[in-house]
């Protein structure tokens, strides 16, 4: 029975493993293919600023929220498996994976009042720039509202609704930056990638 459960797992951490590769590089071409297409419809300080500063916000937001306890979780479950009481194991993984979303609250509120104290009158002059702030800030606890179902795939072992999903989400990312930049004045350039980012 065992031998039978191992080739089992050896072909779908493979199958799983080819399909997180084959995302990354599909996510890494329409990047591509979308800041070729960026370059031309924004100003260099609009790019900045989304691409470095916004993702700093949303990545540290995303960090100090979720990555302790998404660890925690992921080796929880295997010394689980290993035969410490797996009933338990269940309801407190599913309990525990909520926390990101109530620590990912006060964090993103403190993160986002920092950066706003902090940015440059340069980079807060330009259009729009508060509104695209909040809309990053909601993207991060949208996020945050997905990490109890990240945990249980993942311990699950089931790969391939992350790739959809991820793979879904970089597809409506591009498209909603690419219609709002190509629909409105340059005025709303970082309203278009964080709505991109929200949705």
């Amino acid at each position: 029975m065992a031998s039978q459960k191992a080739p089992s797992l050896l072909s779908a951490t493979i199958a799983s493993g080819s399909s997180l590769v084959l995302l990354q590089l599909f996510s890494r071409i329409v990047t591509f293919f979308l800041n070729q297409a960026l370059v031309r419809l924004v100003s260099p300080q609009v790019f900045g600023t989304t691409s470095i500063q916004f993702e700093l916000l949303l990545s540290t937001i995303l960090f100090l929220s979720r990555e302790g306890v998404r660890n925690a979780l992921l080796r929880a479950s295997s010394s689980s498996q290993k035969g410490e009481s797996p009933s338990a194991s269940g309801p407190l993984v599913t309990n525990i994976s909520l926390l990101p979303i109530l620590l990912g609250i006060p964090t993103a509120l403190g993160s986002a009042l920092i950066y706003l104290n902090t940015s440059s009158s340069d980079t807060s002059s330009q259009p729009h720039f508060y509104t695209s702030v909040v809309l990053y800030v909601l993207a991060a606890l949208f996020e945050l509202l997905s990490e109890p179902m990240y945990i249980r795939t993942q311990n699950e072992l089931r790969f391939h609704v992350r790739v959809r999903a991820e793979g879904t989400a970089v597809m409506l990312n591009t498209i909603t930056t690419f219609l709002v930049l190509v629909g409105t004045s340059e005025d709303w350039a970082l309203v278009a990638f964080a709505l991109g980012q929200a949705v």
